[in-house]
C-alpha cells in the first residue's frame, strides 16, 4: 500500500530550479533509497516533503491526503520525520533533553517517557550517555542521537539525509544495521546517502537523480547491475 507519493513537484530557489517534475513513491515496509550527486535535488526533495521547503507545483501525498502546504510541524504529527544531512543535535543540551525535543508534538508524558526508554534499548550507548552533552559526544554517537530524536515523534516514516556521512568504515555498518532494525519494526525510511552500494544494498527500490528530474528508478538489484549506475555511483568504470 502506498504511503507517501510525490507527484510531478517542482521546487525553485529564486532562478534556480532544483526540482523539474519528481514523482516517486514509497510503500509501506519500504526502503527507498535515492541515489546522485550533489546538487542533485536529493536534499530540495526531503525538504519539500516535510515543508522546510515551499514547491512552486506539484503535490505530495501521504496516506492518499495532500500535505504539500502543510507546515513542518502539522507533518509531524501526520507521521513524517526527518534526520537531517549534518545531523542537527542541540550541542549544548544533553542526549536527554535532545530526545524530548524529538517528542515536542507528543503532549501524554507517559508516552513521552515509553517513547524516550525505546530509544534507550535501541541505541544502548545513548542510554550511557544521557546527562552528557549532546555536543561533547563522538560523530557516530551524534549521529545515533539525530536518527533516535527523529524517532521520537513515532513516525511511519522516517527520512534520513546523508546518515553516514564522516564516519569511519565501522560505524558505517553500524548505522546501516540500525536503519534495516528500524525498518523491521514498521517503520518505512526514504534515504539520502553517499555511499550509493550500501544504499543500494539495504533498500527496497531506488531512484536515480540528476539536475532535478528522475533519470533512473527500479529495484536495487537491478539499479547495482546497471552499467551506468556503476560507473557513475559504484566507483566502477566498466
Amino acid at each position: 500500500m502506498s504511503l507517501l507519493k510525490v507527484v510531478d513537484l517542482h521546487t525553485s530557489y529564486g532562478k534556480i530550479k532544483a526540482l523539474r517534475g519528481i514523482s516517486l513513491e514509497v510503500n509501506e515496509g519500504e526502503i527507498i533509497s535515492l541515489i546522485g550527486s550533489n546538487g542533485a535535488g536529493k536534499s530540495t526533495l526531503l525538504g519539500s516533503i516535510t515543508g522546510i521547503v515551499s514547491p512552486a507545483s506539484g503535490k505530495v501525498l501521504f496516506e492518499g491526503k495532500d500535505i504539500t502546504n502543510n507546515r513542518p510541524n502539522e507533518i509531524v504529527r501526520k507521521g513524517i520525520s526527518i534526520s537531517l544531512e549534518g545531523r542537527g543535535i542541540l550541542p549544548r543540551l544533553t542526549v536527554e533533553e535532545n530526545l524530548r525535543v524529538g517528542a515536542y508534538s507528543i503532549s501524554n508524558k507517559n508516552e513521552i517517557k515509553a517513547a524516550m526508554e525505546e530509544m534507550y534499548q535501541m541505541f544502548p550507548r545513548l542510554a550511557q550517555r544521557k546527562k552528557q552533552l549532546a555536543g561533547t559526544m563522538s560523530g557516530g554517537e551524534q549521529q545515533m542521537l539525530a536518527i533516535a530524536r527523529a524517532l521520537m515523534s513515532k513516525p511511519k516514516l522516517l527520512l534520513l539525509d546523508e546518515p553516514s556521512l564522516g564516519l569511519a568504515p565501522n560505524l558505517v555498518k553500524q548505522i546501516f544495521q540500525m536503519i534495516k532494525d528500524i525498518n523491521q519494526k514498521g517503520i518505512s525510511i526514504l534515504l539520502i546517502e553517499q555511499n550509493a552500494t550500501m544504499a543500494l544494498r539495504i533498500a527496497n527500490r531506488a531512484y536515480v537523480l540528476e539536475n532535478g528530474i528522475v533519470k533512473l528508478s527500479g529495484t536495487t538489484e537491478h539499479l547495482l547491475n546497471h552499467s551506468g549506475v556503476k560507473k557513475a555511483y559504484l566507483g566502477e568504470v566498466r
